[in-house]
């Protein structure tokens, strides 16, 4: 079934206009046809680990609530409501070496010159933000006004001569498991604002916090053609 579901999501995505593109090790990511083209707004979205493949957040969410709720296909439609770009990495292939989504954000995205940069990631994503923005502080201060994980594993951002983490915990919130009623705060995490994503459910967190990181992207710029 999870064959199936990942070959109909990434059908799904290119008939939805997005381009197959081929990354080191013959990886395919997918990506809207201006991703690359020095994109104003770009929106880069990277899954957790595990049989997950790029366009899906969980199989087991796709099954029991649906493609709205575990696929990415809801990111697109707002992400065209803002006039952003996208790009879809896949840290899960086969193929994929464990660094490859930051490979791709510093060899590919920042390469292609884009404006701003907003990234939503799920589990072991989170670990990959990290590592990106560690790798690439003064791109990711100057470009990224904000980027969301959801009960994304989370580091200590990091890098010499740059005040990052603090940085971080202003532009980057983790919605995270918990009781606690939706979007209520709490304890800051390593590197970023904490925020109940009001599910004890690690796979759902993505679908839970959605309309939060919509109202967080927006608070940074994201509705606007101007940087705030």
């Amino acid at each position: 079934f999870g064959d199936w579901l990942h070959a109909y999501i990434q059908q799904g995505l290119i008939q939805k206009g997005l381009i197959k593109h081929e990354v080191e090790n013959s990886v395919p990511i997918f990506h809207t046809p201006n991703a690359l083209n020095s994109a104003k707004k770009l929106l880069v979205l990277i899954c957790g680990t595990g049989r997950i493949m790029a366009g899906c957040w969980s199989v087991g969410v796709c099954a029991y609530h649906g493609l709205k709720a575990g696929s990415v296909f809801p990111c697109l439609e707002e992400a065209q409501k803002r006039e952003m770009e996208v790009i879809i990495l896949n840290p899960n292939n086969p193929n994929s070496p464990k660094s490859h989504s930051r490979n791709v954000f510093s060899n590919l995205i920042i390469p292609s010159n884009p404006e701003r940069v907003w990234i939503i990631a799920h589990s072991m994503g989170g670990a990959s933000t990290c590592s990106i923005i560690s790798s690439n502080p003064k791109f990711c201060i100057e470009h990224v006004p904000a980027f969301a994980l959801t009960d994304g594993l989370e580091g200590i951002i990091t890098a010499i001569g740059y005040k990052i983490n603090k940085w971080s915990h202003l532009r980057g919130i983790n919605w995270v498991r918990s009781n606690k009623e939706i979007n209520t705060k709490l304890m800051n995490g390593a590197s970023t604002q904490h925020r109940s994503a009001a599910t004890n459910d690690h796979p759902l967190t993505t679908f839970k916090a959605f309309p939060y990181i919509w109202e967080f992207f927006d608070e940074n710029g994201a509705n606007s053609d101007h940087s705030p």
